[in-house]
């Protein structure tokens, strides 16, 4: 073969297809057109047509995704047409995923992975990327307890500032000297329906205080928390004693509770409900980012329900801060190939990919 000649028409076809278009199109037409000597034919038959070759591994690929339009005989025009229209998702595209993997060029590592059939001469689409995570955060005081104005709850029994809690005392101020009169008795009325019952009194020289404990009640947030901008949800952690909580995803319209195993919803109108189902301050912020993703569904919002049990009212019952960890989602790129090879094992059904760098790979495969 003459090579000097086989050279200047490759050279014609690479000028062809040089600048930026449809490859494919730009490829067809150089080789289409572009005079060729005899020797440069044969050449590119021998690559694209001949025998057990390219043009034939393709079209084999092609009758296996269902695609029954060409055959070794059909022109390429034909068969990049037939690729072009295969549907995506025919493709049985599988993962290894997020593989962690300490190597070294001179400590590699190699994994294993069953195709579940039989491959001959590595017909298969292979990819490795690599996992770089995303940066970890926390958002401090997303749920702010400096007004009631932001809540729904019983007028009265509960004070705001800085931190939510039982309004557990009732004081009652002297009146002056000089409205003391011989034998009178003087009244003050307390509206007892606010609370479930008064257990303690004291006095000093410029009031008497009675201690109450306010009735079983579910208190709500009015408002969202917006988690639109926190990709991954990893962990609520509130700063509490005495309360119990329930988590909404969907603006206020169903309450959730995690039972230790999977997720109920909790109804916030039945305080019998409420009282045995709402979470302790324990689990809520044992939540796990699988668990919290679960609930979450997606949301980009969040509530919070409260609910506070008091045996005596001198028992703490407070909520002050209520933080959001996050991890920001991370980036996947193209692992370069001196970091990783392939082969296949002898059983024709075994892809060994070995790895000569650390990291997290997704190894992804046709």
């Amino acid at each position: 073969m003459n090579k000097v000649v086989l050279q200047e028409d490759l050279e014609k076809v690479d000028l062809k297809i040089g600048d930026l278009g449809n490859l494919d199109t730009k490829l067809l037409e150089a080789l289409n057109t572009e005079s060729k000597s005899i020797d440069c034919v044969n050449a590119l038959n021998e690559v694209f047509q001949c025998g057990n070759n390219a043009k034939s591994d393709i079209v084999t690929a092609l009758i296996a995704k269902g695609c029954t339009s060409v055959t070794v005989d059909s022109n390429w025009p034909d068969i990049i047409t037939a690729i072009k229209n295969l549907t995506v998702g025919t493709s049985n595209i599988r993962q290894l995923l997020k593989q962690a993997v300490t190597a070294s060029s001179s400590s590699p590592y190699s994994v294993n992975i069953n195709l579940g059939r039989t491959v001959d001469n590595l017909l298969l689409a292979l990819a490795v990327l690599t996992f770089t995570e995303g940066a970890k955060g926390l958002v401090k005081n997303i749920d702010t307890f400096d007004s009631g104005a932001n809540y729904t709850f019983a007028a009265g029994s509960l004070n705001f500032d800085g931190k939510m809690y039982p309004a557990n005392n009732i004081n009652i101020s002297w009146i002056s000297d000089s409205d003391v009169g011989i034998n009178k008795c003087y009244e003050v009325e307390i509206d007892e329906t606010l609370y479930k019952t008064r257990d303690a009194i004291s006095q000093n020289d410029t009031q008497v205080t009675i201690g109450v404990i306010p009735k079983d009640q579910v208190i709500l947030s009015k408002n969202d928390i917006d988690i639109s901008a926190i990709v991954n949800l990893t962990g609520i952690v509130l700063n509490s004693v005495g309360f119990k909580f329930a988590l909404s995803f969907d603006n206020g319209t169903t309450y959730q509770v995690f039972d230790g195993t999977s997720w109920k919803t909790v109804d916030v109108n039945n305080i019998d409900d409420v009282k045995a189902n709402f979470m302790a301050q324990s689990i809520l912020n044992g939540l796990t980012a699988a668990q919290l993703a679960t609930a979450r569904n997606s949301s980009n919002s969040l509530r919070i329900a409260y609910y506070c049990k008091q045996t005596y009212s001198t028992d703490a019952c407070y909520v002050d801060q209520t933080d959001v960890k996050y991890d920001e989602s991370g980036t996947y790129s193209i692992t370069p190939q001196a970091n990783w090879s392939y082969k296949l094992l002898d059983d024709k059904q075994t892809l060994q990919v070995t790895f000569y760098a650390s990291g997290v790979y997704t190894v992804n495969y046709v």
